[in-house]
């Protein structure tokens, strides 16, 4: 017999985002956290990771050559809430992520725990 904890999946997010320590480390975080990291680097492979999967939110750091592409995928085809993560010189970091259709944003070299709770935002509606 199937326990009722069985039948619900573990909340995933989209991880698009480098090799970069930070970014290995909020990966970690979210496992911690209870989120399935699901990371990616390109459009194909984010492509792959949303079609066999359903993730609450995703993560999008905008130095990947194909960030736009992924953000465009994730913002218009797969509807999520996103978040970008923008390189410390972005001059106008609310401006830039607006333009990509993010709901929210954080410097590439923020804190994991920083992020985390800006994800926990957009997923609970706040």
């Amino acid at each position: 017999m199937l326990q009722a904890y069985e039948g619900i999946p573990e909340p995933s997010v989209l991880l698009a985002c480098g090799d970069s320590e930070p970014i290995r480390l909020l990966a970690i975080v979210l496992e911690g956290f209870g989120y399935q990291p699901l990371e990616c680097r390109g459009e194909q492979e984010a492509r792959d990771k949303l079609a066999g999967n359903s993730p609450c939110a995703a993560l999008v750091d905008l130095s990947l050559e194909a960030a736009e592409a992924i953000c465009s995928l994730v913002v218009s085809d797969a509807e999520l809430p996103l978040v970008v993560l923008l390189d410390v010189g972005e001059d106008d970091p609310d401006a830039r992520s607006r333009q990509l259709g993010a709901l929210g944003w954080e410097r590439l070299d923020a804190a994991p725990e920083r992020i985390l709770q800006r994800l926990r935002q957009l997923i609970d509606g706040e």
